[in-house]
């Protein structure tokens, strides 16, 4: 990514940097790889299930203000 000003700071996105980051910090604690990818299919299960959840209340909101015009 690229702060626009002085140039290239990292090749990976902050995101991936973000997850390096945490893996790391995961293991310097103990966990085990195995582990550490169980915690982040979790958190990526748990993003995506509110992700769906959003949509649904967006789409209910929708239909109520469409019924009501």
């Amino acid at each position: 990514y690229s702060n626009g000003k002085t140039g290239v700071r990292a090749r990976w996105s902050v995101v991936a940097l973000d997850h390096a980051e945490f893996i790391v910090e995961q293991r310097e604690i103990g966990y085990t790889l195995g582990e550490i990818a169980a915690m982040i299919a979790a958190e990526e299960a748990a993003r995506l299930k509110w992700v769906q959840e959003s949509r649904e209340l967006d789409e209910l909101i929708d239909n109520a203000e469409d019924e009501g015009d």
